[in-house]
């Protein structure tokens, strides 16, 4: 058995020195390590304790493994390996994207306004909603001007929301 313990379920609000002397009451401790975010700082619920031996290991699983701190039952077991993961960042999408988003964002505002000063109403006209558009994602400008060929991230709305 390893020395290295895993310990999950912990409150936001802890401490490396709170667990430090609760570990402490089961054995020689190495060392704590709280898992932060990297942005924020904030503690992410879960910590490594590094015991002093085996026997000390074992003893801080059987004491520690369930009991309620801060209104939460910690998880105490032995730490396993990181699992390898496939290099790179993120899977890739296979196909270029993004652009086209001026030009059909001045046309479909120029449909919508002609349609308004004209006063028709016959229906939704399409134009993309700009937080909803993925840059991934290319739409032609000929599928812009169309409804029936509306892509997935053009959204059909009334040219009253348009305004």
């Amino acid at each position: 058995m390893g020395t290295k313990l895993y310990v999950g379920n912990l409150s936001f609000n802890t401490t490396e020195n709170e667990l430090q002397e609760l570990f402490a009451q089961a054995g020689a401790v190495q060392e704590v390590t709280l898992m932060q975010d990297k942005f924020t700082g904030k503690s992410r619920g879960f910590a490594f304790v590094t015991m002093g031996s085996d026997e000390d290991a074992q003893n801080a699983i059987s004491k520690l493994n369930g009991q309620t701190i801060e209104g939460r039952p910690l998880t105490v077991n032995e730490a396993r390996p990181r699992e390898p993961r496939p290099p790179g960042g993120g899977g890739g999408r296979g196909y270029g994207g993004g652009g086209g988003g001026w030009w059909i964002r001045r046309s479909s505002r120029r449909v919508a306004s002609e349609e308004a000063t004209q006063g028709i109403r016959t229906g939704p006209s399409c134009f993309v909603t700009t937080a909803k558009l993925r840059p991934a994602v290319a739409v032609s400008p000929h599928a812009a001007r169309s409804c029936a060929q509306t892509p997935r991230r053009i959204e059909a709305t009334t040219t009253a929301s348009t305004f």
